[in-house]
């Protein structure tokens, strides 16, 4: 089959899975209906149909001195307070960059809690860091054991540097302090320090001279960067437009990529699973891509093992003995993606779950959330209108002979990329037909999550909480897990205890005395504020986790009490009793007018089984208050740390992981804590194009009905419940015809 063909009978795989419901995103959601989507990789032989674009998408440079660096820099951050410097974790940035394979399994743990500082950043968005690492590749220093501990000691080091800065200015000779950077700036104050021009060099030297007068540790060291990440520059960087001079820089690393664009428009490239699965091992970690099963993204390990990949994928850069090295590769298609900070974890689902039952507090703080996290899949899908390309990317870390000039098409081999999509089923191709593509199926679904399902049932005059609690009722859910914000002592706290649950009852079901209590929790509390019988504080885990005792003491008001406002004192008299017994503030004064004023006496009380005949140790002069009834419970349930638990859980099953026999035991226990990948999913689509024989189990489900669009959607339905890679529509057909031949 040729390419386009190929593409587009994936492109119609694609709009026969929506024909069955019209092209309505809503019912394709609402579906329980299982259904096949069968799209297949092809190799590309043809290179004249391919556009290629080469880029540099990032370069980090180790520099012996900041004084060497060339681009100018507008401002300097600089505080000399200690918790004025925004110090970051640099590990996401610089995992990419290090010899990780020269380095042992402490020394790595170490890295992964390295903090460092930006000093400034320079035109063209090289950012200047200044970071504390540690100084032995082999022998950690024992002095990064925690990320708390990094981070200050981070912090420490550049604000002293910031003050020994400020000392070198104070102590400048007349002529230096005619610098304009002096005249126009407050010499004692450098958190934003504008710098100008002629003086860069001048004051970059002084950051470098307080550096080397650090006394630091045994055991870390300082690291200087400059870097540029994300630009994906296709112009060659020229590395001495951005340093004085190249013996100033120790390594450098590039991200070297490439971006695979078909010249048809109405093409979109991903990379296939079927293709990524065969040249890559498993030390790797494979994404599937937009949802789609057989399109994959891939990136190779950061564990410090070498990558176990096929020599066809080392072949595409220009690599050495020595340097430069091939630290990283990854393959992905480059759909539009923004990271979105904070990121909270399904917030949509969280608004949707909890129906409002929660603290009003935290239900608006999760509405607001929900409503950014939809806004950033929206801002997403406006983006992606464009036709996808599929993107190879390496990061090379020169040692030794860093080039000057930094190119991707240099370091990268055009030859080796097109022999490997010709030769390797690599691609998986969509076509768009009649304008119907997998882009527009996939992004039509942002537009039918929360939004639109409201304006639906506004318009239909219904209440949207009604029916939430209708439908919920109609499914038999009752109970909702109810999240507590502080501890059964108070102290603040996010956890959930299992037996913790918020009750849904509908109106006109029957009440019970637990959804009486659950009513009146707040009520009471209320209660107790207004009469100045406690403070706020002190009821702030009886709201979170609700009084135990309520729902025994309404179940037994003796029935002479029938005005409300008399129960609601009984029943707040006897809260006091309780939050007594749990060690709470209550006014004792304002205690004993209520203990005069009770509907029922003490005695009858103690015959109702609501107070017990032991007395309470108060300091309530000329009243005895009693504990309340053995049988009721007042007692908070005891809290714990959710988390604590579920670490013990994980660790458990990653001691039972067996290790790499063929590793020392630092590395292995390394991996033990830090690879938790699962099992790789194989794909099950066999590539478009590529003759292989047929297997007895697959010609088993051939079958020929006449019908060929119906007999082939079979053939993959079971293809799938069998585990067999089905094979596409075009080798189908000339299977059928072959059979009856014979």
């Amino acid at each position: 089959m040729e390419f386009d063909d190929i593409a587009t009978e994936n492109s119609q795989a694609v709009i026969d899975a929506a024909l069955p419901f019209n092209y309505d995103v809503e019912r394709f959601l609402r579906t329980e209906e299982e259904f096949y989507m069968p799209v297949h990789a092809a190799f590309h032989p043809d290179p004249t149909s391919l556009h290629l674009s080469w880029d540099i998408d990032g370069v980090i440079l180790e520099v012996t001195t900041f004084a060497a660096l060339k681009a100018p820099m507008p401002y300097i951050y600089l505080p000399t307070s200690h918790h004025s410097f925004p110090a970051k974790a640099q590990w996401p940035f610089l995992k990419k960059h290090l010899p990780l394979r020269e380095m042992s399994a402490e020394v790595m743990k170490e890295w992964r809690r390295v903090y460092g500082v930006n000093l400034g950043t320079a035109e063209g968005g090289w950012v200047m860091i200044l970071s504390l690492v540690p100084a032995d590749k082999v022998i950690p220093s024992n002095i990064l054991i925690s990320e708390a501990a990094a981070k200050n000691l981070t912090e420490d080091v550049a604000a002293d540097v910031a003050r020994a800065v400020v000392s070198q200015l104070i102590n400048l000779g007349p002529m230096e302090m005619t610098r304009l950077s002096i005249q126009k700036n407050n010499i004692f104050e450098l958190a934003k320090f504008r710098l100008f021009r002629d003086d860069q060099s001048m004051f970059l030297a002084l950051i470098d001279t307080a550096i080397d007068s650090l006394e630091l540790p045994n055991g870390v060291a300082v690291l200087r960067t400059v870097g540029q990440l994300g630009g994906q520059e296709s112009k060659p960087i020229m590395l001495l437009d951005i340093l004085s001079s190249m013996d100033h820089i120790r390594s450098c690393t590039v991200h070297a990529a490439c971006s695979i664009r078909h010249v048809d428009p109405d093409v979109d490239l991903m990379w296939s699973r079927w293709g990524i699965n065969k040249l890559a091992g498993s030390r790797g970690n494979v994404f599937s891509n937009l949802s789609i099963h057989e399109a994959a993204n891939y990136q190779s390990n950061l564990d410090g093992r070498p990558m176990d990949v096929n020599q066809k994928l080392w072949s595409l850069f220009k690599v050495g003995n020595v340097s430069p090295t091939l630290n990283f590769l990854q393959l992905y298609c480059d759909c539009p993606h923004r990271p979105q900070f904070p990121f909270y974890k399904h917030p949509i689902s969280g608004v949707i779950a909890c129906c409002g039952l929660l603290h009003k507090n935290s239900t608006k703080a999760m509405d607001k959330r929900a409503r950014e996290y939809l806004q950033h899949f929206r801002d997403l899908s406006v983006k992606g209108i464009f036709h996808l390309p599929a993107r190879v990317e390496g990061v090379l870390l020169f040692t030794q002979d860093i080039p000057h000039t930094l190119s991707s098409f240099t370091l990268m081999e055009e030859k080796a990329l097109l022999d490997l999509l010709s030769q390797e089923a690599m691609l998986l191709p969509f076509k768009s037909v009649e304008g119907d593509g997998i882009r527009n199926l996939h992004f039509a679904v942002v537009d039918h999550i929360v939004d639109r399902m409201v304006e639906m049932v506004k318009e239909k005059g219904r209440d949207v909480i009604s029916c939430l609690v209708a439908g919920l009722t109609a499914a038999q859910l009752k109970f909702f897990p109810h999240v507590h914000y502080r501890t059964y002592k108070g102290t603040k706290r996010v956890n959930w205890k299992n037996d913790a649950y918020a009750l849904l009852r509908p109106e006109g079901e029957p009440e019970t005395a637990e959804t009486r209590a659950i009513k009146l929790n707040e009520l009471v509390a209320q209660e107790l504020l207004e009469r100045a019988l406690t403070e706020d504080g002190h009821l702030e885990r009886y709201r979170e986790w609700g009084m135990p005792w309520l729902p025994m003491v309404l179940s037994r008001i003796p029935p002479e009490v029938k005005k409300e406002d008399r129960k609601m004192d009984l029943v707040v008299y006897l809260s006091c009793l309780a939050i007594i017994m749990n060690g709470g503030f209550v006014h004792f004064a304002k205690l004993k007018d209520l203990h005069k004023s009770l509907p029922v006496s003490q005695k009858r009380l103690l015959d109702i089984r609501l107070r017990s005949v032991f007395s309470l140790k108060t300091i309530c002069r000329d009243t005895v208050l009693y504990r309340l009834a053995d049988d009721i419970p007042t007692t908070l349930p005891a809290t714990r740390n959710p988390y604590r638990g579920r670490k013990g859980r994980e660790e458990e099953a990653q001691e039972e992981e067996p290790a790499d026999p063929g590793l020392d035991e630092s590395t292995s226990q390394l991996l033990v804590e830090e690879d938790s990948r699962q099992a790789r999913s194989i794909s099950m689509a066999r590539p478009a194009g590529k003759r292989t024989k047929w297997s007895p189990q697959e010609l088993a489900l051939v079958r020929d009905t006449g019908d060929l669009e119906a007999d082939y959607k079979s053939y993959v339905k079971d293809c799938f419940d069998s585990d067999i890679p089905h094979r596409s529509k075009q080798s189908f057909k000339a299977m059928r015809w072959r059979m009856r031949d014979n």
